[in-house]
């Protein structure tokens, strides 16, 4: 597949540089008559391709060649030549990777080429200049800095009619940006060079693009990047880093370089995350980026990011996201929809804007979107949210989804949805109650999750087996007997099991999927097993049990719980989140009269399952 993009690309070359060099009303190189021989237009592709090489023979080898089929060649180019992809609203060198070389090429290294409205839209609210010196330290096919390029010519283009530049002095102009102002790092050779071509055919110049490991001690790197690349020397950082649990980045050498490659602990007495001197053993690409784009920016520079939504969430990457404060201002976060990098992968990202070393004084611009002018299977849709939060952003305007903050609105979450009015009025409300508010946390004795028993052998039929509540049979209405699964009575020794044994005091809730759903335990499931997508949870004895998952399942519980759920595939909630949870908590007798109809209605429904049962064993006594 590899060598089919690589064809592909050459073609697409070919096409670029075609538009390029043809003058407007001269007959353009690139075209496949209806009725012309294939043989003909393979003829003048090849030398198109040799001008192409001749001209770029800096990052174009010289035994590089198409080598397709004359018909292949007459039916790419009849297919391509009726559009003008230098001023296309999609990178083509992007979507040929996405189409050619495929998932099994890319995905596998963490990489997913991002769609060019996102890209737009974080060039534009970065808003570089001529003067601005731009990397992207993962730069893969270059669309980043392709469309940073385009924008910081527009501005040129601008100036030059402003102060009535000559052609000369403007296409001057332009050549220094291109040739000493944009940079790009990517270990993929085949990636590097891809990229360094398109930026010469775009750039008229020689790129800044070298093929290394940006996370490799820069001491590492080879004399030509160190003489191209320098940490602390980038005004404008633009990446969508590989990431994922599956490409893990190891070895003490290179680990021992970032701060965030060691283990991190709270300290309580500081209330902060602290580095010890433990290094990990291994550590996700994508968390050591964050501390690399930082290290390459210097002071004052700004950066755009995108992330798993997990590192804006989870709680063991707090010590993350307090690294990140510590460094710099965090202006801006833009949830991405779940379906932007479909179809190769479906996952929860935001881009996070960061400009190093500011003190954070400016309110705090949230955007939370949910279309991207695509489907989960990649198919054009017309809804984009994207295409208009730069503008929004850079005007200052507001609505539902996209608006300000001030900074001491920010928590140690970076969950866009967080900050949305709809959960901060919730909230208000909850405060201004005349009752007492207290965090779920102080009327909590334990919570954890449940017992995770995936081997099906264990299940075995009801009159056998102890009852394992799934999270499937967890509704507003009570728990769901029809989806009850029973395990062996002989696991009741197992420590897991008898952890998560569940009483008439105890309470279950859902913490993955559809999750904060919360249920009380009937009297015919006492000494049941909650499972492992379940949050068990025992609260002190002179709580109501059946007021609180009222509560929870209430419109003030809902909202907060919805608020504080999240994550890169599943929606989830962790318990550190969940003991934050604000409960109001008015007098005993007022907590047993909202949840004595709670508990009626869950032993009405106990009898009515024991009747009914009676009446099936009757009914099999008749033989």
């Amino acid at each position: 597949m590899k060598v089919l993009a690589q064809q592909l690309i050459n073609l697409i070359f070919c096409k670029i540089y075609d538009e390029k060099f043809t003058e407007p009303n001269d007959i353009v190189i690139f075209r496949a008559g209806v009725d012309e021989n294939a043989k003909e237009v393979k003829e003048r592709i090849l030398t198109l391709f040799e001008d192409v090489k001749r001209k770029y023979k800096e990052v174009l080898d010289k035994n590089d060649t198409i080598t397709l089929d004359v018909n292949s060649i007459a039916y790419v180019v009849g297919e391509l030549q009726n559009y003008c992809l230098i001023e296309a609203e999609r990178d083509v060198i992007a979507d040929a990777f996405e189409t050619f070389i495929g998932h099994a090429l890319k995905g596998g290294q963490g990489q997913f080429f991002t769609p060019r409205n996102v890209i737009k839209m974080m060039v534009n609210i970065l808003d570089p200049n001529d003067e601005d010196l731009i990397i992207d330290p993962a730069c893969g096919s270059g669309g980043f800095l392709i469309e940073a390029l385009r924008y910081v010519w527009k501005k040129l283009d601008a100036e030059s009619e402003k102060y009535h530049w000559n052609k000369n002095n403007l296409q001057e102009e332009k050549m220094e940006v291109a040739l000493n102002k944009i940079r790009g790092i990517d270990k993929d050779y085949f990636l590097a060079k891809v990229s360094k071509a398109y930026m010469a055919i775009i750039g008229d110049g020689k790129s800044g693009i070298v093929c290394e490991d940006s996370l490799e001690n820069p001491q590492n790197w080879s004399d030509a990047t160190r003489q191209k690349i320098h940490l602390g020397n980038f005004s404008v950082l633009l990446t969508n880093p590989p990431f994922g649990a599956k490409i893990p980045v190891s070895g003490e050498d290179k680990l021992k370089q970032f701060d965030v490659g060691y283990k991190w602990k709270f300290d309580g007495d500081s209330n902060r995350w602290v580095k010890t001197t433990k290094l990990k053993e291994q550590e996700e690409p994508q968390v050591l980026f964050i501390e690399r784009c930082l290290a390459l920016l210097k002071d004052g520079g700004r950066m755009a990011m995108v992330l798993p939504s997990g590192i804006l969430g989870n709680e063991q990457e707090e010590y993350l996201r307090q690294y990140i404060l510590d460094k710099g201002n965090l202006f801006a976060i833009v949830k991405l929809p779940f379906e932007t990098f479909s179809p190769n992968v479906t996952i929860n990202t935001s881009v996070l804007f960061i400009q190093k070393g500011v003190s954070n004084k400016k309110n705090i611009f949230i955007s939370i979107n949910e279309y991207c002018g695509h489907d989960k299977k990649g198919r054009p849709i017309d809804k984009d949210d994207i295409h208009n939060v730069a503008n929004l952003y850079n005007n200052n305007k507001s609505n539902e989804n996209n608006f300000f903050i001030k900074p001491s609105f920010l928590e140690s979450s970076f969950v866009a949805k967080r900050y949305l009015k709809k959960y901060i009025n919730n909230l208000d409300k909850i405060e201004k109650s005349k009752y007492p508010v207290v965090s779920f946390g102080d009327i909590i004795i334990s919570v954890h999750n449940g017992a995770n028993i995936d081997d099906a052998s264990i299940y075995v039929e009801k009159k056998q087996g102890i009852p394992y509540i799934l999270v499937k049979s967890i509704t507003k209405e009570g728990i769901n007997f029809e989806n009850l699964k029973h395990i062996k009575k002989s696991l009741e020794t197992n420590k897991n099991v008898i952890k998560n044994k569940v009483d008439e005091n105890s309470i279950v809730m859902t913490r993955a999927g559809n999750s904060g759903i919360a249920a009380n335990i009937p009297p015919d499931l006492v000494g049941g097993i909650a499972s492992g997508f379940l949050i068990n949870i025992k609260i002190k004895k002179d709580i109501d049990p059946y007021y609180i998952v009222s509560f929870l399942n209430s419109e003030y519980g809902q909202m907060q719980l919805e608020r504080i759920s999240s994550g890169s595939i599943l929606q989830s909630i962790r318990s550190s989140y969940l003991k934050k949870i604000k409960i109001i908590l008015p007098p005993k007798e007022i907590q047993k009269a909202i949840g004595k109809k709670l508990k009626e209605a869950i032993y009405a429904a106990a009898a009515a399952r024991t009747k009914i049962e009676e009446a099936d064993n009757d009914i099999l006594k008749l033989i």
